[in-house]
Order: C-alpha cells, then structure tokens, then sequence
C-alpha cells in the first residue's frame, strides 16, 4: 500500500529532532499538537482515502509522516518534514451517546505513537509495536484521568477486533497505575 503526502501535510519548514531526549519530546509533542485537525467523518474518510486508498479501514485517528537523515557537519540528523493528524470528531457520537471527551485519548495515541517512529535512538522496530505502546499510552492517561473504562467500553463497542489490544493495553495502564500509588 502507498502513501500519498498530501501538499498540505508538508511542514513550511523540516523540524529538527534535537536536544536532550526530554527537549526532543517536548518540542515534538510542541509540533504535532500543532498539526492536529478535528474533522468531520466525510472529511476524515476522504483523507483517509487520499492518503491511504480505497482498502483502508476507516478509524478514529490517523497520523502520516515524512522524516528524513541528513548529513550536517558531518554527523546524522533527524528532521520531521510532514506531520498530519486527523482526528474524526463524528467517531465520537456512538448509538446516540457522546464520547467526545475521549477525543484527547486518540490525539495522543496518534501524537505518541508518530514521535514513537520519529524519535532518535531506541524505537520500536515494527508499526505494531509502536501502535500497542500508544495504545497503552493513551489508557494510562484515561486512566489518570478516571475515564479508562470508559475509554475501553467507547473502543470495544466500536471495534470488536481490538479486543485483545484493548484488554492487554487497558491491563498494563492498570498496573502502572497502581504501582504509581
């Protein structure tokens, strides 16, 4: 499956991952919360389709992203030079109940999970992981925030096929958290 970047996805100009590990974080979750847009679900599908194809599965969030490595005085450098996330804010209206709450859980997942591919050293290897670990992310602030069972109901009843990573992601956080306390 190929990807198409749309123009308006592309940064003005590349952003350097750089710094300590927290500065790098920081500046990135600065970026990315930047390139977030709350869309409806015909605009997000439309995207959605533009980017991915015909065969995606349509979702609740998606990010894309273009990094590259360049050569600057002679060491590797990492830069962001596209960043979109849509986020289709009609997913939320679910049997006429209102999860829009739970719109900053997915914003984060899809924040996390990009920085996850974008950061420098250590990463996860596969998509996969990367997704889970978002996953788990994003439970654990639901969880802070006392809406990780609701958060887990809303997916649930969305998506049948996620249980497994819903109850394993929703597990881990619970764990944290009580070793947090």
């Amino acid at each position: 499956m190929g990807i198409e970047l749309p123009e308006y996805s592309k940064l003005e100009k590349s952003h350097k991952v750089e710094g300590t590990p927290h500065e790098a974080r920081v500046s990135y979750y600065e970026l990315a919360k930047s390139r977030v847009r709350l869309v409806t679900q015909e605009e997000h599908y439309k995207f959605e389709k533009d980017v991915f194809g015909e065969d995606w599965q349509k979702s609740s969030a998606v990010f894309i992203i273009n990094r590259s490595n360049r050569i600057i005085e002679g060491s590797q450098e990492r830069f962001v030079d596209a960043l979109d996330i849509s986020v289709n804010k009609d997913y939320f209206q679910l049997d006429g109940k209102d999860y829009s709450d739970l719109i900053p859980y997915a914003v984060e997942h899809e924040i996390y999970e990009s920085y996850l591919w974008t950061k420098k050293g250590v990463q996860p290897h596969s998509s996969e992981a990367r997704h889970l670990l978002a996953r788990r992310r994003q439970f654990e602030l639901a969880m802070q925030d006392g809406k990780a069972e609701r958060l887990l109901e809303f997916y649930k009843n969305c998506n049948n096929l996620t249980g497994n990573e819903l109850e394993y992601a929703y597990q881990k956080a619970l764990q944290r958290y009580k070793k947090s306390k």
